[in-house]
């Protein structure tokens, strides 16, 4: 990239959002200082909408999707491998984090096409599942990115493979609410930097099915758990309400996590006194020193 470039040459002496295809060459390089911090809040996921006419409503269909997508394989073709595959809606720095959900499902195509096959979805032409009449057609409208665009398309390849047509629609950003706001599609993308775990009210609570809730999900026990979680000061009790919140979803299915997002930026060797703020979004230069 031109910024990467500009590292190398001196021009400048700090870069953030390093391209992906610089990061090996800078991190072998001893020149310069490859950063890399995880950031917290909830990472890429797919909130899957069980208030949809068409399958996805189905608790099996949305249990086999979490079975089918190969998370390993979109970080690789989209992320170059540099995110972290993501198991909870959680990422990781984040407190609360229950690093129990990483046991909870698993990248299995044969048990995503068990479980269709014991719901009664059977293969049929194409390879496309049908059952009760209707074939497992499932509508995923996205903001036409690039980024947005491939990682829906590696979802749609693995969903293809168990026999589950993704309908992948990129739109305009003001189309694209439209139809989220008319509630007319099965699966939505979702991403918080976040400092807190509360961003799983944002995501689940029921008073905000018309905002980030996509899953329109609306569980009165969830409700109250999430309350609680931000009501109380006591930490093992907050931790203890968000790990059970994070299964709980989990269990029904409303989220499939894809991947924990890192921030990645670079620097000449000879900077010394950066910071990366606790978002790992931004940058504090204010003891900033170079060397010589």
């Amino acid at each position: 990239s031109v910024r990467a470039g500009t590292l190398k040459t001196g021009e400048t002496q700090y870069i953030d959002d390093l391209d992906p295809l610089e990061y090996a060459g800078l991190r072998n390089d001893p020149r310069f200082v490859v950063i890399g911090r995880g950031q917290p809040g909830s990472g890429f996921v797919l909130l899957l909408n069980v208030t949809s006419k068409g399958p996805i409503a189905d608790l099996p269909v949305r249990r086999a999707i979490e079975f089918a997508v190969d998370r390993e394989g979109l970080n690789a073709s989209v992320f170059h491998g540099l995110n972290k595959v993501a198991w909870s809606p959680l990422m990781r720095p984040t407190f609360g984090y229950d690093a129990a959900t990483e046991k909870m499902y698993s990248f299995d195509p044969a048990k995503a096409k068990q479980i269709l096959e014991e719901a009664g979805w059977k293969v049929g032409p194409g390879g496309i599942r049908e059952g009760a009449g209707r074939k497992l057609v499932i509508d995923f409208p996205i903001i036409g990115r690039p980024r947005d665009k491939a990682m829906a398309e590696s979802v749609q390849a693995s969903l293809r493979d168990v026999g589950i047509d993704l309908k992948v629609t990129p739109l305009e950003r003001a189309a694209y609410r439209d139809l989220v706001r008319q509630n007319r599609y099965d699966v939505s993308f979702m991403w918080f930097s976040y400092g807190d775990p509360d961003v799983l009210r944002t995501i689940f609570h029921s008073a905000n099915v018309n905002a980030f809730n996509r899953a329109r999900y609306q569980v009165p026990e969830v409700d109250r758990m999430l309350q609680d979680a931000a009501a109380t000061t006591n930490k093992v009790r907050r931790a203890a309400l968000y790990g059970q919140i994070q299964q709980r979803v989990l269990r029904d299915a409303v989220v499939v996590p894809l991947v924990d997002t890192l921030t990645y930026n670079a620097k000449r060797a000879e900077v010394r006194g950066d910071m990366i703020d606790a978002l790992a979004s931004y940058v504090w230069l204010y003891d900033v020193q170079v060397g010589k």
